[in-house]
């Protein structure tokens, strides 16, 4: 009597159970006949090549889905953005404060998800877009109420990785 023709698909179907002896038990062969007959049909290096694959499938999937909420968390970030910069729009000066937060949170965000690093130069890049952020804003709404005026000294916030505030230079 021969091993069956679909031993080693059984074989593989034992899962975390699999071993030559408990084939045989469920076959009804000797652990030496099953493996006599996986040395000659090469059951290991076939084994290898599924286990490769499914774990090459798997790491694909993986990434699938990380790209996938990193896409909805980067939409949902430019979707902040965007009202924000809609409300320093529609808002005068002195009730843009809170999207102007918005605003820098979000771009924060953005950058965090685009993958750069949150270290000690960030409180620096986030002043200078601050800056940058309130100086569009300032020229937008000049150019709404009328002629250029002297603009009252601005303080630029510092929000590091932990969240709390940090005045750190007056801006002219």
């Amino acid at each position: 009597m021969r091993v069956p023709s679909n031993a080693f698909e059984q074989y593989v179907a034992l899962g975390d159970r699999r071993s030559y002896e408990s084939l045989g038990r469920e076959l009804g062969f000797s652990k030496r006949a099953i493996t006599r007959t996986a040395a000659r049909e090469r059951w290991q290096e076939r084994m290898r090549a599924i286990e490769s694959t499914a774990q090459t499938q798997a790491l694909t999937r993986i990434g699938e889905d990380l790209a996938g909420i990193r896409e909805r968390q980067l939409r949902a970030v430019r979707a902040v953005e965007a009202r924000a910069l809609e409300t320093l729009r529609e808002k005068p000066i002195a009730t843009a404060d809170q999207a102007v937060r918005a605003l820098l949170a979000a771009q924060r965000e953005e950058r965090r998800l685009a993958g750069e690093v949150d270290g000690a130069g960030a409180g620096r890049v986030l002043v200078s877009v601050e800056r940058g952020t309130r100086e569009r804003f300032e020229r937008r709404t000049v150019a709404l109420k009328g002629p250029p005026q002297a603009l009252p000294a601005t303080t630029a916030t510092v929000l590091p990785a932990g969240g709390s505030t940090e005045q750190t230079e007056d801006c002219p």
